[in-house]
């Protein structure tokens, strides 16, 4: 609530009683302190983009992800990024997928007219995370693994009791 403030604000009179005032600067600062702080998520993300730059290359190649067509940009995105990576290139490619983009992230991610590189690469991710949450894109296990019952694969130390108490 902004209260009308001229050089100074003089509280309503009451008979009888003093009467208060309080500097309009001072007040103006006092409704600046508590005033509820907007925060905007994706540009907060945006500046911790060094720390994600660390992680994010390794997991996109430990890991292999698999969807239906609703998430087929993404997945290439993804395949943009880990071929940047392989060749050590900064600059994204001009057929870059973008139709994964969400009109949240549009204007972080395409700034005077062309995609904007650690915008795409956070959305990327972020995006990631959201479709794996739903259950859209799942992580992509061969089919010629071996399973955990293969006797051939050697218990550590471990035995098979200790594994089900």
């Amino acid at each position: 609530m902004r209260l009308p403030i001229g050089p100074c604000y003089r509280w309503p009179r009451i008979p009888g009683s003093w009467e208060p005032t309080f500097p309009a600067n001072r007040v103006n600062a006092a409704q600046a302190m508590t005033a509820a702080e907007v925060v905007d998520g994706k540009a907060e993300l945006l500046s911790k983009c060094t720390t994600l730059r660390t992680f994010a290359p390794a997991l996109l190649e430990a890991l292999n992800f698999q969807g239906d067509r609703s998430v087929s940009s993404l997945l290439k995105a993804i395949d943009v990024l880990r071929e940047m990576r392989r060749s050590d290139k900064r600059s994204l490619p001009a057929n870059a997928p973008t139709a994964f983009v969400r009109p949240s992230w549009r204007r972080f991610v395409f700034q005077s007219g062309t995609v904007e590189r650690r915008a795409y690469e956070i959305c990327v991710l972020s995006e990631l995370r959201d479709r794996l949450r739903a259950g859209d894109v799942r992580r992509h296990r061969p089919t010629h693994s071996r399973s955990r019952s293969d006797p051939s694969i050697k218990s550590k130390g471990l035995s098979k009791t200790s594994l089900t108490d």
